[in-house]
């Protein structure tokens, strides 16, 4: 799928919930968002094999990360997870 179609979908899905299950979707992707910036970070290897994921595809390539940021875009995280 393209970002722009990712988009789209995700527009159609979130949009088919009520406010308090959008905020509650938000609240619960800003955490995961949270800890995927974290792993983006320099010491994701480390958080890693904390994790118990030594067999993890370390380094990562960056084509996920255009399918992330499109979903976040859409749903808009709120200021404070």
């Amino acid at each position: 799928m393209t970002t722009d179609e990712i988009k789209k979908e995700t527009v159609s899905w979130f949009s088919d919930k009520g406010n308090s299950e959008q905020v509650e979707f938000s609240n619960k992707l800003a955490s995961v968002y949270d800890v995927y910036q974290k792993l983006l970070g320099p010491d994701a290897k480390e958080l890693l094999e904390q994790a118990g994921c030594d067999d993890a595809a370390y380094p990562w390539s960056d084509a996920p990360v255009e399918t992330i940021e499109a979903i976040v875009e859409v749903v808009q995280l709120p200021d404070e997870p």
